[in-house]
């Protein structure tokens, strides 16, 4: 999944791979805007998925300011479980 967001928090735009549930959905406004320079770390989903059954997963995001928007590239390490639990 990749998302932009505003620098205030609001999702702008986001495109997801087809292979993710349709109950899979970014915040719309993040309740923690926590933007910083990443590269693969691993963090909790629920810090950008709306969903409370991602409560139990982690996922991989990279993220980047181009001076204007943030960009966040979200990958999870195992989509099998996804395709299970949702």
């Amino acid at each position: 999944m990749i998302l932009c967001w505003s620098p205030s928090g609001k999702r702008k735009w986001f495109f997801r791979n087809a292979i993710l549930p349709e109950s899979v959905w970014p915040y719309d406004m993040l309740p923690k805007r926590t933007f910083t320079q990443t590269n693969a770390v691993e963090v909790d989903a629920d810090k950008w998925i709306d969903n409370i059954a991602v409560a139990n997963y982690t996922l991989i995001e990279s993220q980047i300011y181009n001076g204007y928007e943030y960009i966040t590239l979200l990958w999870w390490k195992d989509e099998s479980s996804l395709e299970e639990d949702y």
